[in-house]
């Protein structure tokens, strides 16, 4: 490897984040699913006992199949979905009537559910509510006990390093806010408009001004779709936006340069769930995201993986185009894996099965570290 120049990707997970007060999936789970009932509406009533149907339900399956399995917050989002797409007709699923029949034999009727534009109505309802519950709780404060990205920072400081692309799944600002006290210069894809009180995305911003670029591969509490208003004063899909608080209420008034008020959209910037987030790569700001990530990867010298469990089928597939890249011509490129947890890679046998098979030529290498322990050394291989 070149002493200089070097690029690093670091992919990093929600794992990541936990030593600087980050809650697990399995909290946020549980914070979703707690059965607090003072103070709630009757609707809220409504969507508790219908998250905890659903969890029934995916209990049954792998129980059916015979495996054991925690279910979290994603697949009761991806069931939710599942029910929405079949009932408005984004895709076919017969296998749906026979659950929504049983749907409507158990809930009471007068809550509308033999109604399909109610029903409809409803699921929606139920995924903007476990968005809403999972951007409340990630609404943090960065909590610097720990050595939370400081490889990151080290390569940052580090003169060989010539550029880091951080490729970052959780939802949080968390890596922001380690940026800015640790003064690390960054684009993130959003730039300040003159006035205009907040960022907007520019996927131009993104450039070799700075040495770090922040990808965030599943959204952040702090974006927001916006609509406004055409020739015709017919609503119409405006610009993403970042706010520069933490979290982006929707009561917060947004106006263009011109001063008409951008509407926000009722739906947090975040994409939730399982199998559905593939499709949504596809769409917005997250089509640009995931070519940066095939781009960037492919064409750097690492890829560093930590906190993330190989469970998404989407950005897998970026992970073993960079991993077929690696013998494929003679280069000095190699993947790093951090991770205590040693049967991680087996979450995705393909993974493992081109892993194994680098690890033998030294193109990959698992580190049984926490990623807050790392040091750039370790990376490098020094």
């Amino acid at each position: 490897m070149n002493s200089k120049n070097i690029k690093i990707a670091f992919l990093i997970g929600s794992g990541t984040s936990i030593c600087a007060g980050a809650p697990s999936t399995i909290q946020l789970t549980q914070s979703l699913l707690n059965n607090e009932r003072k103070q709630c509406t009757e609707k809220e009533l409504l969507i508790k006992d219908f998250l905890g149907y659903l969890k029934t339900r995916i209990e049954d399956y792998y129980k059916w199949l015979e495996k054991a399995y925690d279910i979290n917050y994603e697949d009761i989002y991806y069931f939710v979905w599942q029910l929405l797409s079949s009932v408005n007709g984004v895709s076919d699923n017969p296998a749906i009537f026979k659950l929504y029949k049983e749907i409507q034999s158990i809930f009471p009727l007068d809550k509308g559910f033999y109604n399909v534009e109610n029903f409809q109505s409803f699921l929606k309802d139920v995924l903007r509510h476990i968005e809403n519950i999972i951007c409340q709780k990630l609404e943090l404060k960065l909590n610097n006990n720990c050595g939370y990205l400081n490889v990151i920072k080290q390569a940052y400081d580090d003169e060989r390093i010539e550029k880091i692309a951080v490729f970052s799944l959780n939802h949080d600002t968390l890596t922001e806010q380690f940026f800015n006290d640790n003064k690390i210069e960054y684009s993130d894809g959003f730039i300040k408009k003159k006035n205009l009180n907040a960022k907007i995305w520019d996927r131009e911003s993104f450039n070799n001004e700075f040495k770090v670029n922040l990808y965030k591969l599943h959204g952040s509490i702090n974006w927001r779709q916006f609509t406004r208003k055409d020739t015709k004063g017919q609503p119409i899909d405006g610009p993403i936006i970042g706010s520069t608080s933490s979290y982006l209420k929707d009561t917060e008034q947004i106006r263009n340069p011109d001063g008409s008020v951008l509407i926000p959209n009722k739906r947090c910037g975040i994409l939730v769930g399982t199998s559905n987030k593939t499709l949504n790569y596809l769409s917005d700001v997250f089509i640009e995201m995931n070519f940066k990530f095939h781009e960037t990867s492919i064409g750097f010298d690492y890829l560093v993986i930590s906190g993330y469990s190989f469970n998404d089928k989407g950005v897998n597939l970026y992970i073993r185009r960079f991993m077929n890249s690696l013998s494929d011509l003679p280069n000095n490129k190699k993947l790093k894996v951090i991770d205590t947890n040693s049967h991680v890679l087996k979450n995705d046998v393909l993974i493992y099965e081109i892993f194994e098979r680098l690890r033998i030529i030294d193109k990959s290498d698992f580190i049984n570290k926490k990623f807050e322990d790392i040091q750039l050394k370790d990376i490098l291989g020094e």
